[in-house]
């Protein structure tokens, strides 16, 4: 469907947006990509098509959320159709979309650990180049992933199906790379780095942390193309617990990651990770407070 070219069909009920996922795993699994959206209702939104150096399988993603979005219209949820129409939307461009951190969020705690395991495996695969490797079932996975989340959060027992969708295209994803395909590369000597570093026992900003964060915003606004990914890494020094610091660690890297959100940088580049106490950069023995240890490393990926 180009761009522009609009369907509109009447509102749906509850049956018909069931109908409309169990429909989804089905046109996601289009030939080629190219995937029929039938006369499901898409309101007013315009399925955009790629834009030059767009991700490979990115009508899968343009087309497999903006069912997603047809679906939630249908059930008067706007607030997740428009967050799924406007996935659609960015899919199409050069700068791609990732998928949902499971944080965003509020999931059952009895899903939240298979959500999260899915979600680093989902990543893995992407930073492998599975898109390239197998680009079909790659942006089957990620939509499924997405709508996995949603029907999780919304605990109504309709996540089977996505759920279901999710791991089969992982499957179909990992047997490709496991071919012998060639990894991603590691990250180019070039890549820009940046340490920002936090007072004792603390996740918050402080003012040199932020004055470095506007710097990495404006380095990105300068860069020829946007990054492949910004990788924002939190540790802290030996003093505590390890399960004490290991949760200090994440709320410095999300913290950061909440910065560099605020200054400019697109939410979908950065993905966090969290060490802890396990790689300091200055070696102490057990329970030894050392302000070097206390920071995150943000390191921008070409």
């Amino acid at each position: 469907m180009g761009a522009g070219r609009r369907r509109r069909c009447r509102r749906k009920g509850t049956d018909e947006g069931d109908e409309i996922m169990a429909r989804l795993v089905i046109r996601l699994g289009a030939v080629g990509g190219v995937l029929m959206l039938g006369a499901c209702g898409l309101g007013d939104y315009s399925v955009p098509n790629p834009e030059d150096g767009a991700v490979p399988g990115a009508v899968g993603l343009i087309q497999g959320y903006a069912v997603l979005g047809a679906d939630e219209t249908g059930r008067y949820d706007w607030s997740d159709a428009r967050y799924f129409n406007e996935k659609a939307s960015r899919a199409a461009t050069a700068r791609g979309v990732m998928p949902q951190d499971p944080y965003e969020r509020d999931l059952p705690v009895a899903s939240l650990m298979e959500i999260y395991d899915s979600y680093e495996r989902l990543r893995e695969a992407i930073y492998r180049d599975g898109r390239a490797v197998a680009p079909e079932p790659m942006a089957r996975a990620q939509v499924m992933y997405d709508c996995w989340l949603e029907e999780a959060e919304e605990g109504q027992g309709d996540e089977t199906t996505c759920r279901t969708g999710f791991l089969s295209a992982m499957e179909e994803v990992e047997v490709a790379l496991d071919r012998g395909m060639p990894m991603a590369a590691a990250p180019m000597p070039g890549s820009l780095v940046y340490t920002v570093y936090f007072d004792f026992d603390s996740a918050e900003l402080r003012q040199d942390a932020r004055e470095v964060l506007a710097s990495v915003a404006s380095d990105i606004d300068a860069l020829p193309s946007m990054p492949a990914r910004i990788v924002v890494s939190g540790y802290t020094d030996s003093a505590g617990t390890s399960a004490y610091n290991q949760a200090l660690a994440e709320r410095r890297a999300r913290a950061v990651q909440s910065g560099l959100i605020a200054a400019g940088v697109p939410a979908d580049l950065v993905q966090i990770r969290n060490y802890g106490e396990t790689e300091p950069e200055v070696q102490t023995g057990d329970d030894k407070p050392e302000p070097l240890n206390r920071r995150v490393i943000i390191e921008v990926v070409s």
